[in-house]
C-alpha cells in the first residue's frame, strides 16, 4: 500500500491484512500473488481521525457570555464551571461548531468547557465583572458628614455593604480639648432599593465667663454642660452617630424600636476646667471618651464624684443619669455627657462620661472608644455584588 502512489510499503503474505492510519487522506493499494501477478492499484480515502483537539472561546457583554465551541470531527458537549478541572457534567451539542449563550448570576472568574466525539476536552476562561451586577464598583464609599437632620442611603445593587459611624467628639474649652468620639463598623447584607437612614451627630459647645448658663450638647443626644462660676468653663458632650432601617430621628426615638438600629457609634464627654483656690478647684479634664462596648468614664475630682459611661444595656451614672440615645446633663458644674447607644451620666465639678457604641445589626464588627475629632461621620462601602 501507499499514501501517494509512489513509495510502496510490503505486507507479509496471506490473504486478508488490518492497517491502522493516523492522518487522514488517499490510501493506494494492490496485490501481488505468489506468480508475481500484479495487479492495478486501487484507491480508498481515510476520514473521521481526530488529529486535533476542540477549541472554545468566550465574549463576554454585561453578566452574558457568549460561547463559541468548533472541533475538526465532532463536538459532543459543552459546559461552563469556576474551576480548571475536568467537569463530570456536560451539556450535549452536536455538529463541529456551535454558539451558545451563558448568562452568570453573579460576578466571578468562569470557565467555558468543550468535549469532541473523541473525548478530548479545552477550556477557556472569562471573567465577569461586578460591574454587570451594579454599576458601581466594589469598593466605592458613600460619605455622610454632620447636617443636622435625617440623611437617607438607597442600595444601589444588591450585595454586602459595610458600615461605619463615628461619634462625636466631645466639645472643647479653651484649656483643653474634648474626648474623642468612638468608632463602630460591620457588615450587612442588602436588598436593591432599600433605604438606610444616617443621623451624624456634631461636637458640643463650650461655655465660660458667665456663672449659670449652659452650653448645648451635641444633636443626637449630647448632654449639656453648665458652669456655677465665672472663672470656669465647662463643654456639652458630643452626640451619636446612627444608621436605622427606619427614619424617627434622633436615636432617642428609637426607645421602643431598638430593632431598627443597625449600628452606632457613641458620643464623646465635654470637657471641664475650675482654676485653683474655686470649689474643689485646680480640675482640668478632656472629657471622657466615646463609643466603645461600654463609654469612657469620667476623670472625677475624687470618687464619689465619678460619672460612668453608658453600656450595652444601661446608661451611665452618676449625680445625673443618662438614658436610650441620651447623654446626661450637667446640673451644676460639670461638663455634658456624650450620646450613644446609652448614653453617658455626669456629677459635679467633672467632665462628662461618654456614651456606649452598638453593632448588633450587623455582622463581623467591632466598636472602639476615642476615636474621632470634632463632628461624627458615617460611611457606606460596597463590599460585594449579588
Amino acid at each position: 500500500y501507499s499514501t501517494d502512489g509512489e513509495n510502496w510499503t510490503q505486507l507479509t503474505s496471506g490473504t486478508t491484512k488490518d492497517l491502522t492510519f493516523t492522518a487522514n487522506g488517499k490510501v493506494y493499494a494492490k496485490t501481488t500473488d505468489a506468480a508475481g501477478n500484479t495487479t492495478s492499484a486501487s484507491t480508498f480515502t481515510v476520514t473521521n481521525i481526530d488529529t486535533s483537539v476542540p477549541t472554545v472561546n468566550a465574549t463576554v457583554s454585561g453578566k452574558t457570555a457568549t460561547i463559541s465551541l468548533a472541533d475538526n470531527i465532532g463536538l459532543s458537549g459543552y459546559t461552563v464551571t469556576t474551576s480548571t478541572s475536568t467537569p463530570s457534567s456536560w451539556t450535549s451539542v452536536s455538529g463541529t461548531s456551535a454558539s451558545k449563550s451563558w448568562t452568570a448570576s453573579s460576578a466571578g472568574t468562569y470557565y467555558a468547557w468543550v468535549k469532541d466525539v473523541s473525548g478530548r476536552t479545552a477550556y477557556k476562561a472569562f471573567t465577569i465583572a461586578s460591574t454587570a451586577f451594579c454599576s458601581y464598583s466594589v469598593g466605592t464609599t458613600w460619605d455622610y458628614a454632620y447636617t443636622g437632620g435625617v440623611q437617607t442611603f438607597t442600595v444601589p445593587c444588591a450585595g454586602t455593604y459595610k458600615l461605619e459611624v463615628w461619634g462625636a467628639q466631645g466639645g472643647s474649652i479653651p484649656q483643653i480639648a474634648g474626648g474623642k468620639g468612638g468608632y463602630s463598623y460591620g457588615n450587612i447584607s442588602l436588598a436593591k432599593s432599600t433605604n438606610l437612614y444616617i443621623v451624624v451627630g456634631s461636637t458640643g459647645t463650650a461655655t465660660s465667663g458667665t456663672t449659670g448658663v449652659a452650653a448645648a450638647g451635641g444633636y443626637n443626644g449630647g448632654g449639656k454642660a453648665y458652669i456655677s462660676n465665672s472663672n470656669y468653663a465647662a463643654a456639652g458632650g458630643g452626640g451619636a452617630t446612627h444608621i436605622a432601617t427606619t427614619n424617627r430621628g434622633e436615636l432617642k426615638n428609637y426607645s421602643s424600636y431598638k430593632s431598627e438600629v443597625l449600628i452606632v457609634g457613641g458620643g464623646a464627654g465635654g470637657a471641664y476646667y475650675e482654676p485653683a483656690g474655686s470649689g474643689f478647684g485646680n480640675i482640668l479634664q478632656p472629657g471622657a471618651t466615646g463609643g466603645g462596648t461600654t463609654g469612657g468614664n469620667t476623670v472625677g475630682t475624687n470618687p464619689t464624684l465619678t460619672a460612668t459611661g453608658g453600656s450595652q444595656n444601661s446608661a451611665g451614672t452618676g449625680h445625673m443619669t443618662g438614658g436610650f440615645g441620651i447623654g446626661a446633663d450637667a446640673d451644676w458644674s460639670g461638663g455634658g455627657a456624650g450620646g450613644g447607644w446609652y448614653g453617658g451620666g455626669t456629677n459635679y465639678y467633672a467632665d462628662g462620661a461618654g456614651g456606649s457604641g452598638y453593632i448588633g445589626g450587623v455582622s463581623g464588627g467591632t466598636t472602639t472608644n476615642g476615636q474621632q475629632s470634632g463632628n461624627g461621620k458615617a460611611r457606606i462601602t460596597l463590599v460585594s455584588t449579588q
